[in-house]
C-alpha cells in the first residue's frame, strides 16, 4: 500500500465515521464503495465490518442507560433471524457471482 493510498483510505474513513457520528449510521454505506476504488473488496468489507463493530461497542457502553428496552425487545427476534440468515447465505452462496456483482457496481 502506497502512502497516497493510505492517506486516501484514512480520509475516506474519517469522513465516513464523521457522518456516522452525526447521523448514527452510514459509515459502511460511504466507506465501502469509496474504498473499493483503491483497495480489493476482500479487504474493504472485513475492514469496515471490524471498524463498525468496534465503534458500536464503544458507543453502546456510553448510551446504554438511555436505551428504551421496551421498544428494542420486539426487534431482537427479527434481528437475530436476519443475522443468522445473512451469515448462512454468505457462507453457502457461491463466492464468484457475489464478487462479480460487487465488482460490476464498482465500474
Amino acid at each position: 500500500m502506497t502512502l497516497a493510498t493510505l492517506v486516501i483510505t484514512l480520509a475516506i474513513l474519517l469522513a465516513a465515521y464523521f457522518i456516522r457520528g452525526i447521523t448514527g449510521f452510514g459509515s459502511g454505506l460511504i466507506a465501502v464503495p469509496l474504498l473499493a476504488h483503491f483497495l480489493p473488496l476482500q479487504f474493504v468489507v472485513p475492514l469496515c465490518l471490524m471498524l463498525d463493530f468496534s465503534a458500536s461497542l464503544v458507543l453502546s457502553r456510553h448510551g446504554r442507560r438511555q436505551v428504551r428496552w421496551d421498544e428494542i425487545r420486539p426487534l431482537l427476534t427479527f434481528t437475530v433471524i436476519g443475522i443468522v440468515l445473512g451469515a448462512f447465505l454468505l457462507l453457502k452462496l457461491p463466492r464468484e457471482p457475489l464478487l462479480a456483482s460487487l465488482e460490476s457496481l464498482r465500474r
